[in-house]
């Protein structure tokens, strides 16, 4: 469990490293960036939010939450008569 837990906590640090240079940039941009650098900074807060998502959002972190939280992964079932109705 250890392992899995410095796993887990290089997971979080890494979303944190892409959500700080996300507000560096944000802020940059309503601050000082001139003109001519907006764009890349346009490409570069695009990039590094969309990594910071992407990971917030993957099975990966899910495993990672059921595992450290020690219950059992949620299952989503549905009965024959409602299924039609989604």
């Amino acid at each position: 469990m250890s392992r899995l837990l410095e796993e887990f906590k290089e997971y979080l640090k890494e979303m944190n490293q892409y959500d700080h240079v996300t507000g560096l940039l944000q802020w940059d941009m309503q601050t000082t960036v001139p003109k001519l650098g907006q764009a890349a900074h346009v490409d570069a807060l695009t990039y590094f939010s969309t990594k910071s998502f992407e990971m917030g959002t993957s099975e990966k972190l899910g495993e990672f939450l059921v595992v450290v939280s020690g219950e059992d992964p949620p299952t989503i079932s549905f009965h024959k008569n409602t299924a039609g109705a989604l």
